[in-house]
């Protein structure tokens, strides 16, 4: 495996403008794909065959819709208390109600439950239901919505039994933005921390953000041709931006180590990839196995995420056995700090136990070791530390006004 992979990398250095056309090629095919079948559709998240898929069919089918609101939906339910809700007297007051659920901040339009084309009235009349459809509406004024519907169902007369439900909060994959460029830049500053050198911190994002491009067209591809949920779309880029990242770590830090110990610019490169890179290809293999295994959940959603996360990981190792050795060839002896290329030009040259090894890293290894309870504890905090955020952790969606069950919307 090692030999074939040094060939790889040498090749690659060698040829290199061949081997970024053809990435090139690649990336422009699969967006032509996308181009072609006008982005594709995303698919729904649901579980085939269960109970709740069943009954989200079945509503779909005797009550079809147009596309939901962009701010949500709330619903009063009137249960009126010994009598029915065709009653003149309590259609009267539900009516005045509605009429004032119409005013309410951010209501766009209410349902008519008595309506003669589509009631929503139980068969004995005991029950009624009407929607308030919300426009787009912020944080805060989701909060202000939803208070004062709270009101207005506290309000009403209690002869009328009314309950609300429902929530404003959209049940989607978060918007992406700040965090992720945050998170980018994090990764990039430790990079240059970690080289000492900000050509290869930078050759090494680039490999990374280049695999996130690659993987995500890819995916969006396939999208096109059959529907993918939008969740598979954010594990794989996630994923591309890790490996990509780690993968390519493994590499250029081996490179630089042969750089250092004396070895030609061409010849470093296939020793990085050559062992570097074995483990590179087995620690993507072992991923992509265990991202396809999900196959056997015989779920549609959780199959797609697989499959999508284990494009994203062979992109990015591909890449870093590839355009990787490309980018190592253009920088060169560039690619060390200027302290190592220093001590490359005195003739200090870099052994797997010589002196050069002795850094602070080192130092703190061996502090480590020899004070294994200490370290032990320490890092027990530091883990507490880093995991108090799950004391606020939601395992579902959230809805305003919480999930009491003595709450109006477990009784709605």
């Amino acid at each position: 495996m090692s030999t074939y992979l040094s060939r790889l990398g040498r090749f690659s250095a060698r040829h290199r403008l061949v081997v970024v056309f053809a990435w090139l090629a690649l990336f422009a095919g699969l967006t032509g794909i996308l181009t072609a079948n006008g982005g594709g559709e995303n698919s729904a998240d649901t579980i085939p065959d269960s109970r709740a898929s069943q009954a989200l069919d079945l509503m779909n089918e005797e009550f079809p819709s147009a596309a939901p609101p962009a701010g949500g939906t709330l619903q009063l339910v009137f249960h009126p208390d010994g009598a029915a809700v065709t009653d003149p007297a309590v259609a009267a007051e539900m009516s005045d109600l509605l009429a004032q659920a119409a005013q309410l901040p951010g209501v766009e339009a209410v349902s008519n439950p008595f309506d003669s084309e589509r009631p929503f009235i139980s068969p004995d009349a005991s029950l009624a239901v009407a929607t308030l459809s919300f426009g787009e509406l912020s944080e805060e004024g989701q909060v202000a919505s939803y208070d004062a519907a709270i009101a207005l169902a506290e309000s009403a007369p209690d002869n009328l039994g009314v309950e609300l439900g429902g929530n404003l909060v959209p049940l989607g994959a978060p918007e992406q933005g700040v965090g992720e460029a945050l998170g980018v830049l994090i990764a990039f500053l430790v990079l240059i921390l970690t080289y000492g050198s900000l050509r290869a911190a930078g050759a090494n994002l680039l490999v990374a953000v280049f695999g996130v491009g690659v993987g995500l067209v890819g995916v969006l591809a396939y999208g096109s041709i059959s529907p993918i949920g939008e969740n598979s779309i954010i594990l794989a880029a996630m994923l591309c931006l890790a490996v990509g990242i780690d993968y390519s770590l493994f590499i250029f830090s081996r490179f630089q180590n042969e750089l250092r110990a004396g070895r030609s610019v061409e010849n470093a490169i296939a020793r990085a990839t050559g062992t570097a890179g074995t483990a590179v290809v087995f620690a993507g293999l072992t991923v992509i196995v265990a991202l396809v295994a999900l196959l056997v959940a015989n779920i549609g959603f959780i199959t797609q995420m697989g499959f999508a996360a284990a494009f994203g990981i062979l992109i990015s190792v591909l890449l870093s056995l590839t355009l990787g050795p490309v980018l190592m060839k253009t920088m060169g002896l560039k690619a060390l700090s200027k302290k190592h290329r220093a001590a490359l030009e005195a003739g200090e040259l870099w052994t797997e136990d010589g002196p050069a090894r002795n850094t602070r890293i080192r130092r703190w290894g061996a502090l480590v070791v020899k004070r294994p309870a200490i370290a032990l504890v320490a890092g027990v905090a530091v883990l507490l530390v880093i995991a108090t955020p799950m004391l606020s952790m939601k395992t579902a969606f959230h809805v305003p006004g919480g999930v009491d069950p003595e709450s109006t919307e477990r009784t709605a």
